[in-house]
């Protein structure tokens, strides 16, 4: 390696693993000779957005296999049952088209196979080649370290997953978010103060505005209102803030979420990202 470092964000670490082939390829060649980096927010949003929506994929596939149906019926359930929840749904048949190299060829074959991905292949891949140990600034604990396997209930019974994944203002996780606003408070007020390109979309638009009233709110709330940093703030508004702020300053990251990522690392004078499509 040349020793240059570069920090994958959750859509390169994903996109590594559930990419079209031509995405990864570009990925591969944007990563190729570097020094990998990422951090245990990354892994914790990674855990919950695909790991999170294998197991329920698995509990899906699982009772269609329970009460007799075909590998159609399994997922068609899944359609179903996803259909007003449109990011889970595409993340489930990401998870689902990275399966069918071999095809799959029943219902039964596609319960297995997500179990050994839940069990061990997804953890593996999204470690491939990562320094070690990762960043961990914020300490966060959002979802559970690995999926709580349920044994069978019976000789002809199935093993199955839960696995927990939240945090709320009113229900907090053990971690250290405080701590790292109050480090980084200077940081929230230049982000509060960022500007928004131009020629950003609305939605684009919309979305830093919202970051930039959350990171107002914390910069203004940290004399101990610690309920300000929990919940969507941190994981759904400021997670790319938190990202940036847990890589080092001189590293750029790598993310498929320019649009977001370069206001950030403008305002804070880090590195411009590296976009691999």
């Amino acid at each position: 390696m040349s020793g240059k470092r570069l920090y994958l964000d959750t859509t390169a670490g994903a996109d590594r693993i559930f990419g079209l082939p031509e995405t990864r390829q570009a990925l591969k060649e944007v990563c190729h000779d570097h020094v990998l980096l990422s951090s245990v927010y990354v892994w914790d949003e990674f855990r919950r957005t695909f790991i999170g929506v294998a197991v329920l994929c698995h509990t899906m596939l699982l009772n269609s296999m329970v009460k007799g149906e075909s590998l159609r019926d399994g997922l068609q359930r899944v359609r179903q049952e996803l259909n007003f929840k449109p990011r889970r749904k595409d993340r489930a048949w990401d998870i689902l088209a990275y399966m069918q190299d071999p095809p799959i060829r029943s219902l039964e074959n596609a319960v297995d196979r997500l179990e050994k991905n839940i069990r061990f292949t997804f953890r593996r891949l999204f470690f491939r080649g990562l320094q070690l140990p990762l960043q961990d600034t914020v300490h966060c604990r959002m979802t559970d370290e690995s999926p709580t396997i349920i044994p069978p209930d019976g000789p002809s019974g199935y093993t199955r997953f839960e696995m927990r994944s939240g945090c709320s203002k009113d229900a907090p996780r053990d971690c250290g978010i405080v701590t790292f606003w109050e480090n980084n408070v200077e940081a929230l007020r230049l982000v509060a103060a960022m500007a928004i390109p131009t020629g950003a979309s609305k939605a684009t638009r919309k979305e830093l505005s919202q970051v930039r009233d959350e990171a107002r709110k914390i910069a203004t709330a940290i004399d101990g209102r610690v309920t300000e940093s929990y919940g969507e703030t941190c994981y759904v508004h400021l997670g790319d803030l938190v990202i940036t702020l847990e890589c080092p300053r001189d590293v750029p990251i790598v993310t498929s979420n320019v649009r977001h990522f370069a206001p950030l690392t403008y305002a804070l004078s880090r590195p411009k990202p590296i976009s691999y499509r």
